[in-house]
């Protein structure tokens, strides 16, 4: 009879394993391998500072830490969307001929991505020097591993929400790249969540991925997670219970949907 601490190693090491599967598969071939994981949003920084900095003359101070402070974690969240609506279905022959806790595929992909945003962390850091000639805040040591669990447990519940929705509608797949498309540009991801006027600002916490991002960009700038703290506590508690019961709900019919 298996005990809790047993079980829970038995999951520990399912998802270990199924995140070095989703590592050794997105890289294979290539000879940079997982530090592609930074090409996108460094390049994504380079052209936005030429765009607003150069041509525009946006003024924001040191800039390419206030893009990359937002565009980091909104690439975590969105390759996580992107490839984790069709876990459950691309791992049907796997959830089909094995017993084990299904939560575990969706969870690998989320955690995959969390390799990656690990490793942009240093770049940032090197990004602030290099801007203000100070290290990172103090405030880092315990505002990211909060920010970090806070955004793991909001993607996850997001993931496993739209992962269940596509075994039921395979249009979720071209939605989500849409959907995915909308909330960028209504997060504060290109522009300070002060520039909001004032009968907008109510956007900043039914956005909900809005709060998160907004914590990170204040963690990196200040040293603080900053106000919108509550608001993305709240939404990643809602996310969660909700993802809680879609996956309760689909879970005994799964096998069969995929």
């Amino acid at each position: 009879m298996s005990t809790p601490l047993t079980a829970a190693g038995y999951v520990w090491d399912l998802l270990l394993v199924l995140v070095r599967k989703e590592l050794k598969l997105r890289y294979r071939g290539t000879s940079l391998g997982i530090l592609w994981s930074l090409g996108n949003p460094i390049a994504l920084a380079v052209v936005l500072h030429v765009a607003f900095r150069r041509v525009l003359d946006v003024d924001i101070d040191r800039y390419a830490a206030f893009i990359l402070s937002a565009l980091f974690p909104w690439q975590w969240f969105s390759n996580s969307i992107t490839e984790g609506s069709k876990s459950f279905l691309e791992n049907g022959d796997l959830i089909k001929k094995l017993p084990f806790p299904r939560i575990a595929i969706p969870a690998a992909v989320v955690a995959g991505d969390l390799v990656h945003f690990v490793i942009t962390l240093p770049v940032l850091a090197l990004v602030l020097v290099w801007e203000s000639g100070t290290p990172p805040p103090v405030g880092w040591a315990s505002g990211v591993p909060l920010l970090v669990a806070l955004q793991a447990s909001l993607t996850l519940g997001a993931v496993v929400i739209v992962a269940s929705a596509h075994t039921l509608f395979r249009d979720i797949g071209q939605l989500t790249r849409v959907a995915l498309l909308l909330l960028f540009y209504v997060t504060p991801i290109l522009f300070p969540a002060s520039m909001l006027p004032p009968d907008l600002r109510w956007l900043l916490v039914a956005n909900p991925l809005a709060p998160i991002i907004s914590c990170w960009r204040h963690l990196v700038m200040k040293g603080s997670p900053g106000p919108l703290l509550p608001a993305a506590v709240v939404w990643t508690l809602l996310v969660s219970v909700t993802a809680a019961a879609v996956y309760r709900s689909i879970r005994p019919r799964l096998a069969e949907l995929v």
